[in-house]
This record gives structure tokens, C-alpha cells and sequence, in this order.
């Protein structure tokens, strides 16, 4: 099967990342190569020998992975004999003010194929199918498109990348730790209202909330006075990254959205367990097996009127930091379990096969 990936390429962004772990893996059963939609150095020299090939239409299918503002199926009219979208939202629905290209005419035509026929142009120019990483995502999509068929995919992680982590260590400081760019959405102050919490209750437990921020200069300043929290802001290459999961006993989100949460899911991979809500994406790997599920309530988001996300319940969140805390087995048990369920359902290997037996299905 010859395959065209649309998509940006770099180990910095959570859409590049999936790129350069979905790429790796094609690259070793299918015809495949790469179109950027924009690269960031260092990209991986198995990724990198892809830029060499040149682009012969047309394929077989052209698959995009990218952000919904940037999947535009029109600009490749005639390259693939099928085109395939992957993306993925953070609240629901997905309306039309977060799409550069859209324009009154699609408003008074919610019944047509927004990423198909929106110009009635050649059926090449089509989005055949998209697909989206959890169920509450095909809500959210199909909202705005309620023709092109919606699936969901959920998309992998190298998993030779996250090895499983020894986490052994001599003291007993019980280390929870949160990671990117924790601002808006990812909502540091329900975070750190709670970690309060916890550390007024049980100020006899001895525990450490650490912060890898991503730019996120919201969450250091909320974290100002805040007991127990430690701040980590340097850019690490991934073996330092590494090393900070290895002293991490529990990895945390209040986020009120995500399409997947991939530090998260790559944090199990590594045989650490993980605290987050069963809502958006988090629902296609949040498993009582391997996390801690925290209460949230869906209401409509502050970042789009007439849109829901699902702030977590700040004092569940509170009492979970104590039940971890107090719970060593537990955490090894957990973790176990969710490095054995990334490495059997959300690797690459296994995903793959998948990407390539819904594409024949499609052709």
C-alpha cells in the first residue's frame, strides 16, 4: 500500500510526536511517505531519510494527522485515491470559530460534508473517513460534519521510547508529578487548590507535587506559596525527562479536556500509574486497573461559549492524593498493569495494523 502522511513532524509537539512514531512504524510495512505540513529539528534520521523520497501521486491513500484547522482535503486534490483524516478536540462540539477557512456559506449547510464538498469539486478532494481518538470526540466532530463517516482511532506511542522504570529508591517522600504546559484548559488552579487541600488534611504524609512546565507561566505563579510543590521549567532532552519519571511515584491531570493526554499515557508506559478524570480522551486508556479515576462534572467551558469540557471535583482530587499516598502497593500494582495495557493496546505495533486494515477497507 502506498501511503502519503500529511502532518507536522517534530519531537517537541504532541501532533508531531504521534507523526514520527506513526511514520517509524509504516515505514516498515507499507509504501510510505511523508508531505510535512511544517518540521522542527532534531527529527529522528528514520524519519529524516523519508524527506528524500519524491512525492509520486497518486497513492493509495492520503492520510492527514493534524489539528482540525489544518486538515484540508481540498489542497490534495487528486493525490490519493482515498484521503483519511486523524484529529482530535478537547471539548464539544467542535464549532466552526476554530476553523480559519470557514465562512458563512458551511453555517446555512450543516447537512453537507464540511471536509468534503464544500466547494462540489472532484470527489478526490473528499475526506473519506475520519477518525478521532475517543467516543466523546466523534460527538464533538460530527457536530459540525454530519456526513463524512467518523471512527475512533485511538493513535499509539513508542513504547521503546518509555521503557518500564525501576523506580527504586531509599527515601520515602511519596513524588506526584504533572508535565506540559499547564495553563488554561489543563487548569493548574483546580491542581493546586486541591494539592492545598491534601497538604492541610494530612500534613503528616510526606509528598512532593512536582511541575515540568512548558511555557506555562500560569502554574508558577499560582504555585507561589503553595507547600510541597517543586517547580522544573530547563527544556530536557527525553533521557532527562526519563529520569524525572523515574522518581515519580504517581503522575497527576486536572485537565478539563484532552484528546488524548499523552504525557500521560506515556508516564504508564514507563510502570507509573496516573490520576486523571474518564472524560474525553482520557476515556480510551483510563482503566480502574492502572489509574485513579477523579470525579468531574461536564458543564460549558470558559474557552468557547456553547461548549463543554469537565472540570475535575477539587476536593475528590484532594482525598485521591491521600488514598495514593498512602497506598505503595497500590501505586506498583497499578503502574504494572499500565505499562502491560499500553504495550498490548497503544503502541505502535499494534496500532498500526489497524491504520492499515480501516484504509483497505476504504479503498
Amino acid at each position: 500500500m502506498r501511503i502519503l502522511v500529511r502532518g507536522p513532524v517534530d519531537t517537541v509537539s504532541g501532533y508531531g510526536n504521534d507523526v514520527v512514531g506513526l511514520l517509524t512504524e509504516l515505514r516498515n510495512v507499507a509504501d510510505v511517505s511523508v508531505w510535512p505540513l511544517s518540521v522542527t529539528p532534531p527529527v529522528p534520521r528514520v524519519v529524516a531519510q523519508l524527506f528524500e523520497r519524491d512525492l509520486k501521486p497518486p497513492y493509495d491513500a492520503v492520510l492527514w494527522y493534524t489539528d482540525p484547522a489544518a486538515l484540508t482535503p481540498w489542497d490534495m486534490q487528486g493525490w490519493g485515491r482515498v484521503q483519511v483524516g486523524w484529529s482530535m478536540w478537547e471539548r464539544t462540539p467542535l464549532t466552526g470559530r476554530d476553523l480559519p477557512w470557514w465562512d458563512d456559506e458551511l453555517t446555512y449547510h450543516r447537512d453537507r460534508r464540511v471536509w468534503s464538498d464544500r466547494y462540489d469539486i472532484d470527489r478526490s478532494s473528499w475526506l473519506d473517513e475520519l477518525w478521532v481518538p475517543c467516543r466523546m470526540n466523534v460527538e464533538a466532530f460530527a457536530a459540525l460534519d454530519k456526513v463524512t463517516p467518523i471512527g475512533v482511532v485511538t493513535p499509539g506511542v513508542n513504547e521503546k521510547q518509555w521503557p518500564v522504570l525501576p523506580r527504586n529508591r531509599s527515601d520515602d517522600v511519596v513524588r506526584f508529578c504533572a508535565e506540559g504546559v499547564l495553563a488554561g484548559r489543563k487548569d493548574p488552579a483546580s491542581l493546586l487548590r486541591a494539592w492545598s487541600l491534601f497538604r492541610e488534611a494530612r500534613p503528616e504524609l510526606v509528598a512532593e507535587l512536582h511541575l515540568k512546565l512548558t511555557g506555562a507561566p500560569e502554574a508558577a505563579f499560582r504555585a507561589r506559596g503553595v507547600p510541597d510543590v517543586v517547580l522544573h521549567t530547563d527544556v530536557w532532552p527525553q533521557s532527562e525527562l526519563l529520569r524525572f519519571y523515574d522518581q515519580m511515584d504517581c503522575m497527576v491531570s486536572a485537565s478539563r479536556g484532552e484528546g488524548v493526554n499523552k504525557p500521560a499515557v506515556q508516564f504508564l508506559c514507563t510502570g507509573g500509574p496516573v490520576i486523571a478524570s474518564r472524560w474525553g480522551g482520557h476515556e480510551a486508556w483510563l482503566m480502574d486497573s492502572h489509574a485513579w479515576a477523579v470525579d468531574h462534572t461536564v458543564q460549558e467551558s470558559p474557552a468557547e461559549a456553547g461548549t463543554y469540557d469537565a472540570p475535575v471535583d477539587v476536593e475528590h482530587l484532594a482525598q485521591l492524593f491521600a488514598t495514593v499516598s498512602e497506598d505503595p502497593a497500590g501505586r506498583r500494582r497499578k503502574g504494572a498493569a499500565g505499562a502491560g495495557f499500553v504495550r498490548s493496546a497503544l503502541s505502535w505495533p499494534v496500532v498500526v495494523p489497524k491504520v492499515l486494515s480501516r484504509l483497505s477497507r476504504l479503498m
